[in-house]
């Protein structure tokens, strides 16, 4: 079976919004901030961004909430559930990149949100409250040998049957992608944008197409044989756009930013 992974970078987050507009004595406190959830601007700009965003029959993300977020905003009909995965979070030890645990995000999302995810790959039946280990951990070669493990099982959960040619939107991170598909880690993908590499399944493993690194994530790459950038993302806006539309608001610490 052919399988066509489209990595997605998480929408523009908190964190983020730090970087980019708090004044620069406020800049150290972003690595305080714990697990950050998407601005209300970067929430908007994705519902504006649906039809760019490939048609796929599987719905992932990693463990953290800003990923989250990204994935059930980008595909808000169907597919209706997003499975979190291991083995593909964010690189870097800062509280930005600690998750908060599955109760914790449900109540940031609410209810229409939190009802479509199933969080059985990256938690353990005894302790459903909180992840394990491998759920925050980056490590493209250990999520290729576990995704052909665990195929079957995660086409099974999303209703899924056997098929020619599967379709997966995953949603990660910028250094995660630039570290395993780019020629430099200090290149990273622009928020929302959208790789797709493509990969042969057959008895519970998963090969990748031989497929060189990329040179730029900006620029439109894709081809019919390991696959390529599909979608390019989006910039920050300057400031007086991105408080018109929405700015920070649905961030916790609103005093970073003054």
């Amino acid at each position: 079976m052919k399988v066509n992974i489209y990595f997605i970078r998480h929408g523009f987050s908190c964190t983020n919004a730090i970087v980019y507009y708090a004044k620069f004595r406020k800049q150290y406190k972003r690595v305080l901030y714990t697990d950050p959830a998407l601005t209300l601007h970067s929430q908007r700009q994705i519902q504006n961004i649906t039809q760019y965003m490939p048609p796929v029959d599987i719905l992932c993300s990693s463990v953290l909430l800003r990923a989250i977020q990204t994935g059930l905003l980008s595909y808000p009909k169907k597919p209706r559930t997003l499975f979190p995965l291991p083995f593909v979070s964010e690189f870097g030890k800062g509280y930005g990149n600690r998750a908060s645990s599955p109760p914790e995000q449900l109540g940031i999302l609410g209810f229409d949100l939190s009802k479509r995810i199933d969080y059985r790959f990256v938690t353990d039946a005894s302790t459903p409250y909180k992840f394990i280990p491998s759920a925050t951990v980056p490590d493209y070669e250990a999520f290729v040998k576990w995704l052909g493990v665990f195929l079957p099982q995660l086409m099974k959960a999303a209703g899924v049957g056997r098929k020619k040619e599967l379709n997966i939107a995953l949603v990660t991170h910028s250094k995660f992608m630039s570290t395993y598909f780019s020629t430099g880690d200090d290149h990273l993908p622009h928020n929302n944008a959208v790789l797709l590499r493509r990969y042969n399944y057959e008895n519970q493993t998963i090969t990748p197409l031989p497929c060189p690194k990329i040179d730029s994530f900006y620029e439109m790459s894709d081809s019919n044989d390991c696959g390529g950038m599909v979608y390019l993302g989006l910039t920050p806006p300057d400031a007086n756009t991105y408080v018109q539309t929405g700015g920070h608001g649905g961030c916790k610490y609103p005093e970073l930013f003054d």
